[in-house]
């Protein structure tokens, strides 16, 4: 796992970024292995973007969210 994870760090949106002309909500998990780019990526975009950051104190910590889908949910769908 830990070879996998080294070479997913290896692709990015943000050389596409701009390029992304829909409203976007980026969803960020605490402790999230795959997570935290949202950081980088909102800024880069051009179109409207929401960046909403979920605490593992809540329950939400891990690959999305974890076991706080219903956090997770209430961001997503809310």
């Amino acid at each position: 796992m830990s070879a996998y994870f080294a070479d997913l760090s290896r692709y990015t949106m943000l050389d596409r970024a701009a390029e992304i002309r829909c409203p976007t909500l980026l969803v960020e998990s605490e402790n999230d292995p795959v997570g935290g780019g949202a950081a980088l990526l909102a800024p880069a975009m051009t179109a409207p973007t929401t960046v909403v950051e979920l605490s593992a104190a809540r329950g939400a910590g891990g690959h999305c969210a974890g076991l706080g889908q219903f956090l997770w949910a209430q961001a997503v769908y809310g």
